[in-house]
């Protein structure tokens, strides 16, 4: 082991010691760029960025190369999207209940008292700093529920059987 100032104690990891990189990867998880994790030094923006934090920071130094970026639910936030919007930059990410204030969407809780079916969906478009956002809550079986924040955009739906992509076991078929 080396002294480097970059190292890091995550506490849930098996091997406590370590360094954080934030990776931009395709979905073959092989990767393009990254950044390492520097702690203050990761705040720091361009003059032209607004500052949305250590962890949006680091995206926003990553959208460089495509035109359509997917996030996981840590980097997904109102404001994230809308600056990614301004620069032409189309983005999908799940996303944190806590992370959408005042939205209309229902709870987890409140799915489940609703007893929803299987493949519930439910949609709001809202206005922030005149771009439209999408946020889509999506239930697949009855514990497992998904938040997506994103742009309506115009396209052309696919329907498929649910049955034949494999979503659903043989023998719960309705």
């Amino acid at each position: 082991m080396t002294d480097a100032a970059l190292r890091q104690h995550p506490t849930n990891n098996p091997h406590k010691w370590g360094f954080k990189f934030f990776t931009f990867c395709d979905s073959t998880e092989f990767s393009y760029a990254f950044e390492i994790y520097s702690g203050a030094g990761d705040s720091t923006v361009h003059e032209d960025t607004p500052d949305l934090g250590a962890s949006l920071n680091v995206v926003i130094k990553l959208c460089k190369f495509l035109e359509l970026y997917y996030f996981h639910n840590f980097y997904t936030s109102l404001g994230l999207l809308t600056y990614l919007r301004s620069r032409r930059i189309y983005a999908l990410g799940t996303v944190r209940t806590n992370r959408v204030p005042n939205c209309k969407l229902f709870s987890d809780k409140a799915l489940h008292e609703k007893n929803v079916k299987r493949s519930y969906s439910e949609e709001y478009v809202t206005n922030v700093y005149a771009i439209d956002i999408s946020s889509v809550i999506w239930s697949q079986f009855d514990e497992w529920v998904v938040w997506t924040l994103s742009y309506p955009y115009e396209y052309q739906l696919c329907l498929l059987s649910p049955y034949r992509c494999g979503l659903y076991p043989a023998k719960e078929k309705v």
